[in-house]
């Protein structure tokens, strides 16, 4: 969908071992590269809106040993759809705006996640 502005969401079933939700063992999901907003959920638990880099968070408090639903909304600007509009004739656009910032020889904005997308398991340890 060349022009498509909007939101996406990814899901995918992670099947996390026991041994990775014990106590000292915390686990982090990191999203790498998104364009440009990313609302992260794991098995119905809203864990938050990335808008900056790292692209990144804490997931230990929602995540339970075996299947976990993984749910990531990306919402990516406007432009791409502005972009797309200035294509057609005035009548058959879906956008109306003053922003005269983009034309339609205007590159597209990265959009979407590309990631990669992985999960950190990191062990607290007390330093004395």
């Amino acid at each position: 969908m060349k022009y498509f502005s909007g939101a996406a969401t990814h899901e995918k079933e992670i099947d996390v071992p026991a041994g990775l939700t014990g106590p000292g063992t915390r686990l982090r999901l990191d999203l790498g590269e998104v364009r440009q907003i990313a609302e992260v959920r794991l098995s119905g638990t809203n864990l938050g809106t990335l808008w900056k880099k790292p692209f990144a968070l804490d997931i230990t408090p929602a995540v339970k040993p075996g299947k976990n639903r993984l749910e990531i909304r990306v919402t990516n600007l406007w432009s791409n759809r502005l972009i797309g509009d200035q294509q057609l004739p005035p009548e058959k656009r879906l956008t109306r705006t003053n922003i005269r910032k983009f034309t339609k020889d205007s590159p597209l904005m990265p959009s979407g996640l590309p990631g990669p997308v992985e999960i950190h398991p990191l062990r607290w340890v007390q330093l004395r």
